[in-house]
């Protein structure tokens, strides 16, 4: 068991101020140790301070050792030999009770901690030393530059004083970078969190693996690609059937947002087929079987667990620039995904064509307002032509087809490749050999003679963008997001970049719009307001004075030169004609889908079909019997519940109510259905089949079906009633009714979904159907009065698909399990 374990008197990195010369600013030399996490890799890379910070750590994150405010993890692997495994065993006490109070320190107190005394509420992953008989395996995480001299001080002297955990120092040789990441240069030694024998304990029925916890680790790991989420849950030892899937009550939300539902399944699909013990994974309402009858225990592996060789994003060869908003780490995520988490901080010479400025006008559906764009380095405006650029470069499209790809949607734009002789790196991470780094140059301000410049109706070349304009002024709220994102690196970057950007307002261009909101209580949206103020009147002291609240920028309507001037608000990212020819296609329309389960309701059916809110048209409508279907609880799937479904019965058909949605613009634009693969609504279980228009009576008489169109739906390609393991949802219910009170007078049309939905009761009479509501014994909480007007519709039904008394057979959580010991 290679390592040294810590103590006060542990030494300090041994760079000898190596880093100081990998970095040209020393600012961000600030961070100079590095530590390796292999659990909640996500506190490396957000960019953010640890949301649970405790006083008693100094705002660290005990389980990882990490201050946050880091936005840079190297993907590596840790070596077998080393002795180190990653392990399900890390709880708040042992069975020992003495040891409760000093291991309630170690999780920093809060939700993670012992919030009753002696009680463990789950089971976290761990660090631990290698035990006799247990056979060696390698632990990939992400090394990233943590520490400063002083955070290092804090986290020892924590880490000296815990009972559960130490902080140790490897050599980085055992240590190997997996991606295109390198590691750390001139870095001779790795600190890591491991976890002492007073912690050790496997999941147990009170301390269960919960699902919350490990979604959360998985995202982050699969950030760097599934390969490497693949290898975390292959070299994670100590897996159990004790397994808490605690995430019912995110279901509906996810169901709403199809990117949501796509990430929870591909989490589902990738723990299914790899994670050890997946099969005994719970909900809350089934998990309570395990207290009378324990699961079956997960063997771990008799033989050496060993992953070699790199990950697929080594592969990486495109690299993005960002200058503006894109520094943010938090915004560059939202708008590339979490594979672009991670950006090396850049400087780029004058010897480069262009720099940032501000002048591009965002002329689309209003959005009044002028962001950064790009400029000839010898455009005459540009007064400091010898500025360095600042900005960070981060993964791009991941091959030659998906950029070319990108290259196309990027209309108005061409792609320039930086030359990468012009740019250096201003962090410890260099800057990967021989990879393409390119960013997307408006076509306004290419050279005149460039086939894709810009041109008037004439031919001749068209004005260059301007800077900001009374129409479209800087707005401070951008500037913000922007300088919060460099203030990531250090204040010394944050005064590059505002050096570096050209277009900044004067006093003959004042238009500089302060536009946060509560702009004169500014502490109220944006709580670093000062230091970025202070650092704009210190560089730019003149154009800073430009810079006006609402009320005062209101002035440039009233008086002066511009006052004379005619309001200019034009929108040229599209024609209007296109917009026209999209609502021809809604208002003659070929294609519907009828919907008569969870998306029934408009808001739900947007948020899957991407339609803006105004093109989610809709007919309430009756299948009729003649189709030869009927609606029953009948869809199982792998989130442990029955849905209702169509099933094919001719024998026992009957009317089903629901709604013909107008089809998505994709199918209209292409002028059919997508295949399976691109097809939205083609969830798990289902198969989409073609419905007669002569089979439909719309409910409203001054409603039709346009002539010849065609009708879609989807059916349960395996009916199955449901089961004690998969029950009835009552909050999928209240999803289904609460869109069919949208259609209701009264509530006429809910009680017809009611009435025409069977399955509710097994022929045995037997019922699984979990009450999964919100705070389920205060429904009011999250559904006011609607749930007296769903429980009521099917308590007062007399309709032969709904049995006599079955809401009253309807069970909590904690009650659910008794339907299975009723069942003997």
């Amino acid at each position: 068991f290679f390592f040294v374990c810590s103590d006060m008197a542990v030494s300090q990195c041994g760079c000898n101020g190596a880093h100081q010369r990998f970095l040209t600013m020393p600012e961000l030399a600030g961070r100079t140790h590095a530590l390796f996490i292999c659990n909640m890799i996500g506190d490396a890379t957000s960019g953010k301070p640890i949301a649970k910070e405790r006083a008693q750590t100094g705002g660290m994150c005990p389980k990882t050792g990490c201050f946050g405010n880091l936005n840079f993890g190297v993907p590596v692997r840790l070596k077998a030999e080393v002795g180190l495994v990653r392990h399900w065993d890390v709880q708040a006490y042992t069975t020992d009770a003495s040891n409760a109070r000093n291991l309630q320190g170690v999780l920093g107190g809060g939700a993670l901690a012992c919030q009753d005394g002696l009680e463990n509420h789950f089971t976290m992953l761990g660090l631990r030393p290698r035990q006799d008989g247990e056979p060696e395996s390698t632990v990939n995480g992400v090394i990233c530059m943590a520490y400063s001299d002083d955070e290092l001080a804090t986290a020892k002297a924590f880490y000296a004083t815990s009972a559960g955990s130490v902080l140790i120092k490897l050599p980085a040789t055992h240590f190997e970078a997996v991606s295109w990441p390198s590691m750390p240069p001139n870095t001779p030694h790795v600190y890591c969190v491991v976890t002492t024998s007073d912690t050790f304990q496997p999941p147990t029925f009170d301390s269960p693996i919960l699902q919350t916890y490990l979604d959360a680790i998985l995202t982050d790991f699969m950030a760097y690609g599934e390969d490497f989420a693949e290898e975390f849950i292959k070299t994670t030892r100590g897996w159990s059937r004790y397994w808490l899937d605690d995430r019912e009550e995110d279901l509906a939300n996810r169901l709403d947002d199809a990117e949501g539902e796509y990430e929870y399944e591909h989490v589902m699909h990738l723990l299914n087929r790899c994670a050890p013990g997946a099969d005994g994974r719970r909900p809350i309402a089934t998990y309570a079987q395990y207290h009378v009858c324990p699961p079956e225990p997960v063997e771990d592996p008799t033989e050496k667990t060993e992953c070699t060789g790199f990950i697929k994003q080594k592969g990486t060869n495109y690299f993005c620039f960002g200058m503006g908003s894109l520094i943010n780490t938090p915004s560059r995520v939202g708008t590339a995904g979490k594979v672009a988490q991670c950006a090396i901080p850049i400087a780029i010479s004058k010897d480069y064509e262009f720099c940032p400025c501000w002048n591009f006008q965002n002329r689309a559906g209003g959005s009044q307002l002028t962001a950064g764009g790009m400029v000839k380095r010898r455009d005459p405006r540009n007064k400091t032509p010898d500025a360095e650029t600042v900005g960070v470069v981060y993964p791009g499209p991941d091959d030659e087809a998906k950029m070319l790809a990108q290259d196309e949607r990027e209309i108005g734009y061409t792609r320039y490749n930086i030359p990468l002789e012009c740019m250096r790196s201003l962090g410890w991470q260099p800057l990967p050999q021989g990879v393409t780094v390119f960013q997307y140059v408006p076509n306004t301000e290419l050279d005149d003679d460039h086939p894709a410049r810009t041109r008037n109706p004439d031919g001749t070349p068209s004005p260059r963008a301007s800077f900001p304009s009374r129409e479209y002024p800087l707005p401070q709220t951008y500037v913000d997001v922007c300088i919060l994102g460099c203030l990531e690196y250090s204040r010394q970057f944050a005064t590059k970049w505002i050096e570096g950007f050209v277009g900044w307002p004067s006093a003959d261009n004042p238009f500089w719009l302060n536009d946060r909101p509560y702009s004169r209580q500014p502490w109220l949206h944006e709580p670093r307001h000062k230091e970025i103020d202070d650092l704009l009147a210190s560089v730019l002291p003149g154009a800073y004075a430009c810079r006006s609240l609402p009320a005062r920028f209101a002035e440039h309507y009233l008086c002066g030169a511009a006052a004379r001037q005619p309001v200019d608000v034009t929108y040229t990212s599209y024609k209007a004609r296109n917009r026209e020819v999209a609502r021809v296609a809604v208002r003659r329309p070929r294609h519907f889908v009828f919907e008569y389960r969870e998306r029934i309701g408009a808001e739900r059916w947007g948020a899957v079909a991407k339609a803006p809110e105004d093109m989610v048209l809709s007919l309430a409508c009756r299948l009729g019997p003649e189709a030869g279907y009927r609606r029953s609880m009948c869809l199982r799937n792998s989130y442990g519940f029955t849905a209702p479904a169509l099933m094919r019965d001719v024998g026992g058909a009957r009317g089903v109510n629901g709604l013909l949605y107008v089809a998505p613009m994709a199918w209209l634009r292409d002028g059919e259905a997508p295949g399976p693969d691109a097809d939205l609504f083609l969830g798990e279980g289902l198969e989409r089949v073609e419905l007669s228009p002569e089979h439909f009576e719309v409910l409203n008489n001054w409603m039709t079906i346009p002539p010849g169109a065609t009708i879609y739906t989807y059916v349960a390609a395996t009916p199955q009633p449901p089961s004690f393991d998969f029950p009835i949802r009552q909050s999928l219910i209240d999803t289904i009714l609460g869109g069919c009170l949208q259609h209701s007078m009264g509530a006429d049309f809910c009680a017809e979904w009611v009435d025409t939905t069977d399955g509710w009761a097994l022929p045995d009479g037997r019922v699984y159907w979990l009450n999964d509501r919100h705070i389920g014994r205060r429904p009011w909480m999250a559904l006011g009065g609607s749930y007296k007007i769903f429980d009521r519709l099917v308590y007062e039904s007399t309709s032969p698909c709904v049995p006599e008394g079955v809401l009253l057979q309807r069970r909590l959580p904690e009650e659910y399990t008794m339907v299975q010991v009723s069942d003997g």
